[in-house]
């Protein structure tokens, strides 16, 4: 709750007198529990008032206030500003700016240092882990935009080996080869690694810009080492899943059911989104996108190259697009190059898309 809400000074009167509840008819605290207890007691009391005199519940100003209100204050706001994704350079802004405002300046200037002393000392580490790997493997990034607000809203990664003698070796090419020689898995971790410091590092530069997705096969869905190693990456990085979406081909519902639902299903309970990618290419079962927990569809650039010129692909991706609009479906057009298409799709109510013309 922060200091400007109107109701900040009931939930702190509420909250002591939940403290003194707890305290009543207890033993007399002795020790460290009994100075553990003062301090909670000043925390919850003083934690919201502000060193100018804006805080609530009381408004007190000054020294008047004890050092602890303080700390929690300047605390509060560092969680705040770090939960809601600002950038080191804003939140030590914010710091700064909080100086004489909502905490006395000894206190805001210790928690300047220290906050300094974490970001280099994770900074640090994300180096180190982005300089141990050849990145041979990489990923290219696609915009997707919003037509609506012509806004780039995700970034899609497409998994490419940069080969000193051959060049850029696609996806197309190598992906099936890794599925076959069981590679696909540890490549996979590797390219979310690189998703993870991608995101990482949005703290240090810019801040938050668009979510990001990569490909994910059905064959690392089946593999509870997989998903594992998925959650510990995610937990190494310190990034929020919610910023990052799979995009499973539509092969994978040519397998059976068990498997690779509950591996969908794990990913979707550590916060990711789903995607089914190249929807309508093979195998377009209407059976399975209703019982797998997707979050949207792409429609393969082959629907779409065509839509323009053939009125039976037109009326195909039409039906798609109603599909998913009653599904709750997020659709992404994939492939679109033209101006034609854009507008053509844009009139069926696809939203989002992605491809040359957008490049």
């Amino acid at each position: 709750i922060s200091p400007e809400a109107t109701d900040a000074r009931e939930w702190v009167h509420a909250g002591l007198l939940a403290f003194n509840g707890l305290l009543t008819g207890q033993q007399p605290r002795k020790g460290e529990e009994a100075v553990g207890c003062g301090i909670l007691r000043l925390a919850m009391e003083y934690g919201y008032e502000h060193y100018d005199g804006s805080g609530v519940p009381s408004g007190m100003r000054g020294n008047d206030i004890p050092p602890v209100g303080g700390i929690v204050a300047v605390s509060r706001g560092i969680a705040e500003r770090m939960l809601a994704g600002n950038t080191y350079k804003s939140t030590l802004s914010w710091l700064k700016e909080a100086e004489g405002t909502v905490a006395a300046p000894p206190i805001v200037q210790a928690a300047v240092l220290v906050a300094e002393q974490c970001y280099n000392e994770e900074k640090e580490q994300l180096d180190r882990y982005a300089s141990d790997r050849l990145r041979e493997i990489e990923l290219i990034w696609h915009p997707v935009v919003d037509c609506q607000i012509k806004q780039t809203v995700r970034l899609d990664g497409e998994p490419v080996i940069q080969n000193p003698k051959q060049g850029a070796i696609q996806s197309q090419i190598f992906l099936p080869v890794a599925e076959r020689n069981g590679r696909i898995a540890p490549l996979t971790i590797l390219w979310l690694e690189q998703l993870c410091e991608k995101l990482a590092y949005e703290k240090y530069e810019n801040g938050p810009a668009a979510d990001l997705l990569i490909p994910l096969s059905a064959v690392c869905l089946q593999k509870k080492s997989f998903l594992a190693a998925v959650k510990k990456t995610i937990t190494t990085y310190q990034v929020d899943p919610k910023r990052i979406t799979w995009a499973v081909s539509e092969t994978a519902l040519s397998y059976e059911n068990g498997p690779v639902t509950d591996g969908l299903r794990a990913m979707k309970q550590m916060g990711f989104s789903l995607v089914l990618d190249h929807f309508g290419e093979e195998y377009a079962s209407l059976s399975r996108l209703a019982e797998w927990p997707f979050d949207g569809i792409k429609i393969d650039r082959a629907f779409v190259e065509r839509v323009a010129e053939d009125k039976a692909t037109y009326e195909i991706v039409k039906s798609i697009i109603n599909l998913a609009r009653s599904l709750k479906l997020k659709v992404v057009a994939s492939g679109v190059d033209h101006l034609n298409q854009k507008d053509l799709l844009a009139e069926l109510g696809c939203q989002y898309m992605q491809g040359a013309y957008f490049n």
